[in-house]
């Protein structure tokens, strides 16, 4: 299963006319950098799919996570490229800078960018963020901005910072970039602890029991003397505490993650409606900037390559 539709990429930068006070070719270039990610985001969403293959279970979970992980990150980045077409063709970074309509103390809303200075586009980069986007947007009284505000704002909403779901894609690609790996559901497996009662050991995961012991536990070389106490806890999983007299405390919840742990089929449903609504975003946005997308008389009209259709099987599956 892929993304509903596919937007052909722009013509490359120099088929366009620069017009005073925008800067035309630097919003194709970001434009088309969103969709080339984009593309590269629809292979791993589509070969994410538990539905794309016959393989043993193992292999299939592997698979699958491999291509889930690209499809995270790269369409995390989709929406951070897509902030840029607005920030360059409208100079939205000139409002920021020293004498600004825009500029504020609070440092977010700083700049200090001179145009056509060596690095200034990557510094311009660095410096686009969503709220600084939409605050400008937010100013404007054209048509066709105020309804991209409204998408953008919505989407933001919905899939960027959404309180209301237990993750987003923008969670899991932040949480790999900063805190850990991709934990999944798939390749968890719960500690199986045994007891022996009368005798006879049994399984607690498999008679559904529960148990939690307090143990002390002492100097190697000198075992009178207490260090502290473990509590062992076993309820869906293996939970141990590690607590010393001298207060230091470690605690199983620091490194197990639980909250941070999802399915692949969660996961891979929520990049489908992810893809699908950017793509929504992507063409309000072609709305604002199409009236300044005027061909260069310089240069003839660019002809549009078509090819046949790409199968990847024989190299994904």
């Amino acid at each position: 299963m892929g993304f509903k539709k596919f937007v052909p990429k722009l013509q490359d930068p120099e088929f366009y006319m620069e017009i005073q006070y925008y800067d035309v070719r630097l919003s194709v270039v970001k434009a088309n950098d969103m969709l080339e990610t984009f593309y590269d985001a629809s292979i791993s969403v589509t070969y994410a799919d538990e539905a794309e293959y016959d393989a043993e279970e193992m292999e299939k979970k592997l698979v699958r996570r491999i291509h889930t992980r690209h499809a995270l990150l790269d369409l995390n980045n989709c929406f951070d490229l897509l902030l840029q077409v607005p920030w360059f063709h409208f100079r939205i970074w000139e409002q920021y800078n020293p004498g600004g309509p825009l500029r504020t103390k609070d440092k977010k809303y700083k700049n200090n960018i001179a145009r056509n200075t060596v690095d200034w586009v990557e510094q311009a980069e660095k410096k686009c963020s969503y709220d600084k986007v939409v605050n400008y947007l937010e100013q404007q009284t054209n048509p066709a901005i105020v309804a991209f505000v409204a998408e953008i704002k919505k989407f933001e909403a919905d899939y960027i910072f959404n309180p209301t779901k237990p993750f987003t894609v923008r969670t899991i690609a932040n949480q790999m970039k900063h805190n850990h790996s991709l934990k999944l559901e798939e390749f968890h497996a719960p500690y199986d602890f045994n007891v022996d009662i009368n005798g006879v050991k049994s399984s607690l995961k498999d008679n559904q029991m529960k148990m939690q012991m307090d143990v002390p536990f002492f100097e190697e070389n000198n075992p009178s003397v207490p260090l502290g106490t473990m509590k062992v806890e076993m309820n869906d999983d293996l939970y141990v505490d590690v607590l010393y007299t001298n207060g230091d405390e470690f605690y199983a919840k620091d490194y197990l993650k639980e909250s941070s742990r999802y399915t692949l089929n969660d996961i891979h449903q929520e990049l489908i409606d992810y893809g699908n609504a950017l793509i929504d975003l992507y063409e309000k946005l072609l709305l604002v900037i199409e009236p300044n997308l005027a061909q260069n008389p310089f240069l003839p009209p660019a002809v549009k390559k078509t090819g046949k259709p790409i199968n990847l099987d024989k190299y994904f599956k």
